[in-house]
């Protein structure tokens, strides 16, 4: 798996934004993906920010898929996550305009 220089460094400013190791495949491979993916649809909001940490940030349909990503802090900040609409502003994207508008890669 390649990754691009995009997904590298919004996975550092996640990372240092919010003192956590830097997402790679190594830490989100697909069954802790699978598993974060499973308690996020239950509503759990940190599930949700961490997910879409896991996504953050490509193009769209590939292990990194900044839109995926977006959703997924949505749902967080929508319930109040502390740190979910930071990460959604830091890509570009905006909760009310989601599926409109597509958020930036960085």
């Amino acid at each position: 798996m390649k990754f691009c220089g995009a997904a590298l460094l919004c996975a550092a400013l996640t990372a240092c934004a919010f003192e956590q190791p830097m997402p790679t495949q190594a830490n989100y491979d697909n069954s802790e993906r699978r598993g974060l993916r499973e308690v996020a649809e239950k509503g759990d909001k940190d599930a949700q920010y961490r997910l879409g940490n896991s996504y953050c940030c490509g193009p769209e349909g590939g292990f990194w898929d900044t839109k995926e990503a977006v959703k997924w802090w949505c749902k967080a900040a929508a319930q109040g996550h502390p740190d979910a609409a930071a990460a959604v502003s830091r890509v570009g994207g905006n909760c009310d305009r989601q599926a409109a508008e597509p958020p930036r890669k960085l």
